[in-house]
């Protein structure tokens, strides 16, 4: 399985706190996506604020399992620095004919459709 991570409104840490601050908060992601994988789990910075991690025989609901403590850390982190940042994942299964393009683009794609919802149930909520 792999997950595509992008931070949501870590654009905020920079305009809000600056460059260096942004730095900073990257690395605390990455220290927290690594802390939320398993041991046989690879965890790497794609660029800009998005990750990945490629969980070694994971099932669709260890991935999710993997997702919901990943999630759950960067909010915490977001809570803590008084910016609401959080984490948009897509998950995908690798299959044998899989392509590293193909596997990814799925992977962004599903991020992107996750980051979406993630928008929406947040405008729902500030209008109830």
């Amino acid at each position: 399985m792999v997950l595509f991570m992008d931070v949501d409104e870590f654009k905020r840490c920079n305009d809000e706190r600056g460059h260096a601050f942004g730095d900073e908060i990257l690395v605390s992601v990455a220290g927290l996506l690594k802390k939320g994988a398993r041991e046989v789990d690879l965890v790497a910075r794609v660029g800009g604020d998005e990750f990945t991690a490629v969980l070694a025989d994971a099932t669709e609901d260890g991935a999710s399992e993997v997702a919901k403590r990943m999630r759950a850390s960067v909010e915490a982190l977001g809570d803590n620095i008084g910016i609401p940042i959080g984490l948009s994942i897509g998950i995908v299964r690798v299959e044998k004919d899989g392509t590293v393009g193909g596997i990814m683009s799925t992977a962004d794609h599903r991020m992107y459709e996750h980051k979406a919802r993630r928008r929406g149930a947040r405008k729902a909520a500030k209008t109830a």
